[in-house]
């Protein structure tokens, strides 16, 4: 069976023709495998950031989410589960499948102990708080005598 498949209904010889170049790359000899890595949306504001990643196909029990060292961490596969069970007959792949690692590095004010995630409908959404600013401390500037620790790190005692 020689399986055609058009993106847009061919109206035309030119059509039909620019279909058959774009399947020249689907040669066996220069075929190259697609790679799936979840598309990715970010939002930040005053109080979070927020992570939105869409993964259809791919189970919650394949990602590893992970941060550490101000980084966070994503990984895991989206496998093919038809064409592990099916070897024979004809097939034909747009789909893209495989491992996949990505990696964000943020600023230190993140809330690690409190990060969330919600996987839903292929979707994966982190929401990462920020940690709150500290207040703003006024620090006076004594006079010239040393006292306190100054005085025992100098050894002087004026």
């Amino acid at each position: 069976m020689n399986l055609r498949v058009y993106k847009n209904k061919p109206t035309s010889w030119f059509d039909d023709f620019s279909h058959s170049l774009d399947h020249l790359w689907d040669m066996p000899f220069i075929k190259q495998e697609k790679k799936f890595t979840p598309a990715c949306d970010f939002h930040e504001n005053k109080d979070y950031y927020f992570f939105s990643f869409d993964m259809p196909g791919v189970k919650k029990e394949d990602i590893n989410v992970e941060f550490h060292d101000n980084t966070l961490y994503l990984s895991g596969e989206k496998r093919n589960t038809y064409s592990e069970t099916k070897k024979d007959g004809t097939q034909f792949h747009e789909k893209s499948y495989g491992k996949f690692q990505r990696a964000f590095t943020l600023p230190s004010t993140v809330k690690e102990e409190a990060i969330e995630t919600h996987f839903k409908n292929g979707v994966l959404e982190l929401l990462i708080p920020k940690k709150k600013a500290g207040k703003e401390r006024k620090i006076s500037i004594k006079d010239e005598n040393k006292s306190g620790l100054f005085s025992r790190l100098l050894k002087t005692n004026d």
